[in-house]
């Protein structure tokens, strides 16, 4: 949902540090489950051109953050 609100110029946001205060906000019962809340709307700025992306190998991690997934995958 995120990739493809993004390619429609949308602004998302996945929050789920603050989820217990957009459950009190929006009212959600405690017998309701949340996993994450994602916030997406149009930008009151525009969207950037083009999206700086890091490598995947910089930013994914395999069993801990201590071991970067890359040489996980090249130790299997």
């Amino acid at each position: 949902m995120l990739l493809a609100a993004t390619n429609e110029r949308m602004g998302t946001t996945l929050l789920c540090v603050v989820e217990p205060q957009v459950r009190k906000r929006l009212d959600i019962p405690n017998n309701i489950g949340t996993a994450a809340v994602i916030g997406l709307g149009w930008p009151a700025r525009p969207f950037p051109k083009k999206l700086k992306r890091r490598a995947w190998a910089e930013i994914c991690y395999a069993d801990s953050y201590a071991e970067p997934l890359a040489e996980a995958a090249e130790q299997s």
